[in-house]
Formats: C-alpha cells, sequence, structure tokens
C-alpha cells in the first residue's frame, strides 16, 4: 500500500511536470513570448531585387517562425537550426548565420544612407573648406555583389546600401573609390577575401586593397610617387601563412565545435629597412608608445588574451598615429574607419612621413579639429557596409 502511494505520488509529480512543459512550450510558440524578425525586411528593396509579394510574404512567414528574440533565445538555447543543417546564432545585437559556404556571416539591414549620405557629403566640403581633400573607399561585406550563399532567402542589404551610399555622395560630388569591385577581380588563389570565422577581411585583402589606393592616390592627388614604386607591389613583401590558428569574433560567439575550419593567419612584411613610431590614445586618454622596425613596432605581440587581427596595430583605440621614421617625405595621411582598417593603414603608412588613424565609433572629440590640427594632404574615409549601422562613424564635428 504503501509503495503505491509513492508510485502516485511519482506519477503526479511527473504528470504536473509534462503538463508544465506543454504550457511552457505552447506560450513560446503561440504569444506568451512574443516571436520578431531578426531583421527589418524593407518590401521596395525585396522587389526591387526581383522577389514578388508572394515570396516575401512567405519570407515574413518563415522568419517569424523561425527567429525568436533574446527572452525566447535565453529560454531555450542561443543556437537556433536551419532545416538542412545550417545555423543562426542569437547574441541579441547581430545574429550570426552559416552560409551555404559554411563561413558565418552577419547581415545588414535595409537603409535609405540619406543621413550618411549628407554627412559625409558635409564633411567633404568642410574639409574643402581648409584645402583637404577627401576620398570615400568603400570597403567590402562578407557578402559579396551577386552572390546567392545565405540560406532559406535570409535577406541581406549590405550592398544595396553600399550602392545608394555611393551614389548619393557622388552626386554631391565627393569622390569615391569602390573597392569592392576591384578585390572582387583580384586574383584570390592564395586566400579568399574573408576569415571564415570572423567578420573581417583577410589580412591579404587588406594588403591588395592598399595596393589599389596607393595607386589612385598616387594617380589622382599625386601622393606617394616616389614610395609607391617601392611599396606599390607585392614583390616588395614577404608573406608567412600560418594554419588552423585564428578563431575569429565570430567563430568565438558560436564556439569551435560549430565552425566548418579554424582559419589561417597571414603576417605580410616589407623586406626595406624600416623604423616607426607608434603612438596610440587609448579611450582613457592615456597614450601608449613602442618604436622599432616593422616588426617591432608596427607588428604586436600577440598574447592569449588577444585577437590575432590585433597583431596589426593593437587593439582598435580612438587615435593611432604612425611616424615612418625611415622616409624623407614629409607628406600625411588621415585614415578614418572601422575595425578593418588597421592592417591596411599599417601597410600605407610605408608612404608617408605621418598616417593618423582614425575610429569615429571611440573618439568622442571632434574629427574636424583633429583635420585642423594634423594637417593631411589627404582624408581617406574606409568603411565596410555593417558599420552603417552605427551613427557615431557619421559624427565628424
Amino acid at each position: 500500500m504503501e509503495q503505491k502511494q509513492k508510485n502516485n505520488r511519482t506519477f503526479g509529480v511527473l504528470f504536473v511536470m509534462v503538463i508544465s512543459l506543454v504550457l511552457i512550450i505552447n506560450m513560446l510558440y503561440n504569444g506568451g513570448i512574443r516571436l520578431v524578425e531578426s531583421f527589418d525586411p524593407h518590401q521596395d528593396a525585396m522587389v526591387e531585387s526581383g522577389k514578388n509579394t508572394d515570396e516575401i510574404s512567405a519570407q515574413q512567414k518563415f522568419k517569424n517562425e523561425l527567429f525568436l528574440n533574446q527572452a525566447a533565445a535565453d529560454a531555450l538555447s542561443e543556437l537556433r537550426r536551419i532545416p538542412g543543417g545550417d545555423f543562426v546564432f542569437v547574441d541579441g545585437i547581430n545574429d550570426i548565420y552559416r552560409d551555404t559556404t559554411g563561413r558565418l556571416t552577419y547581415v545588414c539591414r535595409y537603409r535609405e544612407m540619406e543621413s550618411e549620405a549628407a554627412s559625409l557629403t558635409a564633411f567633404s566640403k568642410q574639409l574643402a573648406s581648409l584645402g583637404v581633400p577627401m576620398l570615400y573607399a568603400q570597403l567590402p561585406f562578407k557578402i559579396l555583389q551577386g552572390e546567392n550563399t545565405l540560406v532559406y532567402n535570409v535577406g541581406d542589404y549590405s550592398n544595396a546600401n553600399a550602392d545608394r551610399l555611393i551614389k548619393k555622395i557622388a552626386r554631391n560630388g565627393v569622390d569615391t573609390f569602390d573597392l569592392r569591385d576591384v578585390l572582387k577581380e583580384t586574383d584570390r588563389q592564395v586566400s579568399p577575401l574573408f576569415f571564415v570565422t570572423d567578420s573581417r577581411w583577410q589580412v591579404g585583402t587588406a594588403f591588395d586593397a592598399y595596393l589599389s589606393v596607393l595607386t589612385l592616390v598616387d594617380r589622382e592627388y599625386h601622393l606617394c610617387h616616389e614610395t609607391a614604386e617601392r611599396f606599390g607591389s607585392d614583390t616588395n613583401f614577404a608573406l608567412n601563412r600560418t594554419e588552423q590558428v585564428f578563431l575569429g569574433n565570430q567563430g568565438s560567439k558560436v564556439g569551435v565545435g560549430l565552425v566548418e575550419s579554424i582559419d589561417a593567419f597571414d603576417t605580410i612584411v616589407p623586406y626595406a629597412r624600416t623604423s616607426f613610431l607608434i603612438e596610440t590614445r587609448r579611450a582613457d586618454g592615456s597614450v601608449l608608445q613602442r618604436s622599432g622596425d616593422w616588426s617591432g613596432a608596427i607588428m604586436v605581440k600577440p598574447t592569449s588574451e588577444m585577437n590575432l587581427f590585433d597583431t596589426y596595430l593593437g587593439a582598435d583605440a580612438p587615435i593611432i598615429r604612425i611616424t615612418n621614421q625611415n622616409i624623407a617625405s614629409k607628406e600625411r595621411i588621415m585614415i578614418i574607419g572601422d575595425d578593418f582598417v588597421n592592417p591596411f593603414a599599417a601597410f600605407f603608412s610605408l608612404n608617408v612621413q605621418q598616417t593618423m588613424v582614425v575610429n569615429p565609433d571611440l573618439y568622442t572629440g571632434s574629427v574636424l579639429e583633429l583635420v585642423s590640427k594634423f594637417s593631411p594632404d589627404l582624408v581617406l574615409v574606409m568603411y565596410n557596409p555593417k558599420s552603417f549601422e552605427n551613427e557615431e562613424f557619421f559624427h565628424f564635428s
């Protein structure tokens, strides 16, 4: 009798647990925790890209069924699988997708690009009043133009947004250079454009971008002419590659067990003798200095807590000033950009006496005042399309 009562109590507890689980699942998928879209599609852009209204509705329905808001993600799992073996990792800020090639990637929401274009145009005119030319160089995004590697019609507007921005500012008289076109045509037998596990471009891609911009700057702005002959070819550099050593920012969030492969990492070093002084102004106002040749100053020795991408000039900082102590030219360049630009700036510093790298997302002062004090011969603005979502990158004064 006592055993029977014990069994009944056990059955009762199990029954309550099953009923509770059913209620929780019903609440999650039927309004208790609101299902939301991972991003906001823009119907006009979808129609322009060739999708009809029925396809838009089907995509909307699929996304509403698939993506949960952060509360639901915490209640269930950070990892949401997509039928067919792909997944989306929900981190509450930028969802990470694995595309059909195995790369991890973010996607970009639709933007009109009106305010961004107006800001860049105004900045360009302010620089012109100071006698300083400005060039806007459009960086690529991991999802290249014309690629169809996202799964189940997941939408991305990175290239459409960049197209709109370039068109608007060029119409307003701003000099532009679209690196997406240039880099797509570059021979990629050595390495792909982007890491598998990181949102940023490969160091080799940054190097190819440097060579292209250097040629343009020499031709159109008549700067770096002498040094372009010394540092304007890959034959003047040594490439050292280490295989399977880099787990990037996206791979670190997803976990090593869910990435297609661990990335290789390149170290590109000039053959010429070099001497640099690096001054890094950090967020707290302190200044960190180091000096030496390329390997001792430009390159930072990695630590276990350090992202390998930061071995070029160190971690992102509000301002990094590079003095090339082994060059006669007095030319100066200011590079304004996101976290893509440090390797690019490192290579470009070979060609001018002074290079100032400014990250507007971290620098809280007036960029325009910095220009007045630094007196560059050229201001180069470089953003990848994901940075369009951060308005800080378009605050210049």
